[in-house]
């Protein structure tokens, strides 16, 4: 904090070039200026030189640093200390058409077919003055290096055990964002978007893949970064500020390969905290409990500067992006486990929400069945199954519920510290430097300490300085083995909420059918209903049990078996009357007994039927036929008087269908590549069905008639009147 400015700058690598020396001064002019004006108390630089390289700039504390790296490649990237970046990867959206590769068929790259909104992201906007940009908008299918990515080693069970000579098959193949849950699948969307990036000991050859190029701009497109503008750049890093970040680089994985699971016994997930940051979920059997901590964001894409650019050129995209994420999701993952996981849990980075419960003491419907979240990620859902005591399957739901709070931007930490008392500055620059130096290289560990001494008090840094009287073995054991507090608070819990048996009687390939996914066999597998333990001499139990469970938004949706083997006789079913004239009516006979039909239904559809086996519907309609000829009747024989009536005639059409051998089926499947789907069939049949139909006439009296009387006292009783 007390040493002059310094006059030259300090180059690592090769020699700087006159432009190199310019653009140096240049940028630190500008640097100055933008500090001065903005009353900055600090700010860094980081820039590309002209002949390739970079510059770091730092004016903090009184002190301008310049330092320029020279390697012999361009393409090296800055050391990483655990503080943030303003570097920003490209973004290809699209679909990919090619991802199997054929070298005897000269089919070396990937293939995609981008959006207009990635051509006008690779062409800078149409306001860079680049090849790329020179030569108007990119070809909309593309053939690229830079997604000739294989499986990581824990997706490879999308990967064909046989594979011929010349082939290669690429992770975005088979590992769809589908496979993933929530605002997960989200993120995988978006990182499978940025494809490998270079390393200090890579050339382009690692983007440009084994083929020949078809010319010189596919080269430029696959080495594609995203550019900002100058004045943008500068905001953006002035609002960085050197930030520490929590756990991560905010840098895409090298090799482009999805750090994420989607499995039963490893899940990775997203929860938003009660401000709206997103923090990255892992429910894991290998670490016995629920872990969050913040997503990994690129942290450029998080500042203030780069949403009014995105705005300003109208880049929906990435502005969905921003709205759901707050800045762009970088694609790392949680440290490995072991010292590098531990050292950040104790940082207070990583938190332990709950222990897993019971959960993975039982066994998964298919290693694909990761939990499914809610769209906000404070809710989960699982279901596992084991078999009993008794030999009978039982199926589990289990639900996990999350709440994060009272963290403080995202957990980045702001810069460093200021002290007034000079003697008291140069003890604490001393300890510090000391420290660091012991720290040595920047692995998981040693940041982890750079990032709790940065959250920690400055008043208890102090009182570690002792004066200067200090021992650095001990100091730095003291902060590795410090236990900050938690950066959030964070709550979490899985519960069982549900239980039920399964079985079914029938062997496995008559069973009812609900398929899973299951990569390791490249398909849906069917579920066996089979109990362990001979069943035929047991009571059967009745089974209504959830076997899949999903969100849609932020709503769950239930898959349930259903098995009730009671049967009854049921009655007979009319809707006669006492007269049945004109109209229609129909009558059910049940035949044989009566039972449940359909062994599935979700919260959605439900199509389970009581059906009997045989049955008999008689269908009876009646039409009018209209009045028949006028009749008369005497009292009785040798009688004058009597009565004049009519008739009113109808007839009758009895239908009547006797089914046999009825039967309904409903069966559900899980497709490939899917999370938070299911498709449901239904299947109706008979195996016999006999039909008659019989007309009959029938007629009733009017009830209006006519009493008469005649001197004819002939023997006779009724007739019909002469009209004559």
């Amino acid at each position: 904090m007390h040493q002059p400015r310094p006059k030259g700058i300090s180059a690592v690598g090769g020699e700087l070039t006159e432009q190199d020396s310019a653009a140096i001064e240049a940028f630190t002019r500008k640097l100055t200026n933008f500090k001065s004006v903005s009353g900055l108390s600090s700010l860094k630089m980081v820039r590309a030189l002209p002949s390739g390289g970079y510059v770091i700039i730092q004016d903090a504390g009184g002190v301008l640093r310049t330092i320029a790296h020279k390697p012999e490649e361009h393409h090296m990237p800055k050391p990483f200390d655990g503080v943030a970046t303003a570097e920003i990867p490209m973004l290809f959206s699209g679909i990919f058409t090619r991802s199997t590769l054929r070298a005897r068929q000269n089919q070396n790259l990937a293939k995609i077919r981008v959006t207009e909104q990635t051509r006008r992201r690779l062409a800078g906007y149409g306001r860079n003055r680049s090849k790329l940009a020179s030569s108007g908008l990119p070809p909309k299918e593309l053939e690229l290096g830079r997604f000739n990515i294989e499986y990581n080693i824990r997706h490879k069970e999308f990967e064909p055990k046989d594979v011929p000579d010349g082939v290669i098959y690429l992770q975005h193949g088979q590992l769809r964002p589908t496979w993933f849950s929530g605002a997960m699948a989200e993120v995988v969307q978006v990182v499978s978007g940025y494809g490998a990036q270079l390393t200090e000991d890579q050339d382009q050859s690692f983007v440009m893949g084994a083929g020949a190029r078809p010319n010189k701009l596919y080269e430029e497109i696959d080495n594609a970064v995203f550019v900002i503008p100058s004045n943008v750049q500068i905001k953006i890093e002035a609002e960085l500020n050197n930030v520490r970040l929590p756990g991560y680089r905010g840098k895409p994985p090298t090799n482009g390969q999805i750090q994420y699971d989607y499995k039963f016994y490893d899940c990775h997930g997203v929860c938003f905290d009660d401000k709206g940051n997103p923090w990255l979920v892992n429910i894991s059997n290998s670490r016995s409990g629920v872990f969050v901590m913040p997503l990994p964001l690129i942290p450029a894409t998080t500042t203030k500067a780069f949403r009014e650019y995105i705005e300003e050129v109208s880049d929906d995209e990435i502005l969905a992006i921003l709205d759901r994420f707050g800045g762009m999701p970088s694609g790392e993952s949680f440290p490995s486990i072991g010292k590098d996981f531990q050292a950040w849990v104790r940082a207070g980075v990583i938190i332990k929400a709950c222990d897993n419960s019971d959960f993975f003491h039982y066994s998964g419907f298919s290693s694909a069945s990761g939990w499914s979240f809610s769209k906000y990620g404070n809710e989960g859902a699982n279901t596992c199954f084991d078999y009993g005591d008794d030999g009978f399957i039982k199926s589990f739901m289990y639900s996990l519920n999350l709440t994060i709070s009272n963290v403080n931007d995202h957990g980045k930490l702001p810069p460093e510290w200021k002290i007034e008392d000079p003697l008291l500055s140069n003890l604490f620059d001393g300890y510090m430097s000391s420290l660091y130096a012991r720290l040595g290289i920047n692995d998981s560990e040693s940041l982890a300490i750079k990032y709790k001494i940065r959250a920690a008090k400055i008043s208890e840094i102090i009182s570690r300085v002792n004066g200067g009287k200090y021992d650095l073995e001990k100091e730095f054991e003291y902060w590795n083995n410090y236990k900050s507090e938690p950066i959030a608070v964070c709550i979490g819990s899985i519960k069982r909420t549900y239980s039920g048996y399964l079985f079914h009687p029938a062997k496995p390939q008559s069973q009812p059918q609900i398929k899973f996914p299951e990569p390791f066999f490249g398909g849906c597998i069917s579920f066996d209903f089979t109990p362990t333990i001979e069943s035929a001499n047991r009571p059967r139990p009745k089974c209504d049990a959830i076997v899949y469970a999903y969100y849609i938004g932020s709503e769950i949706r239930t898959i349930k078996y259903f098995y009730d083997p009671t049967v009854k006789t049921k009655p007979t079913e009319n809707n006669y009357e006492s007269v049945m004239i004109v109209g229609q009516w129909e009558q059910i006979e049940y035949l044989s007994t009566t039972g449940y039909s359909g062994c599935f239904y979700s919260s959605d559809i439900d199509d389970r039927v009581q059906l009997t086996e045989r049955t008999k519907t008689t269908n009876i309609v009646g039409k009018d036929k209209g009045y028949g000829e006028p009749a008369f009747a005497f009292d009785g024989f040798f009688q004058m008087q009597g009565t004049l009536f009519r008739s009113r005639y109808y007839t009758h059409e009895t239908t009547t269908v006797t089914e046999s051998g009825q039967s309904a089926d409903i069966g559900v499947c899980i497709p490939y590549y899917s999370r938070d789907v299911s498709i449901f069939a239904q299947e109706k049949t008979r195996t016999g069905r006999a039909k008659s139909v019989s007309i009959s006439m029938g007629s009733v009296m009017d009830p209006t008639s006519y009493r008469f009387f005649t001197y004819d006292f002939v023997m006779h009783y009724q007739g019909a009147p002469d009209t004559d």
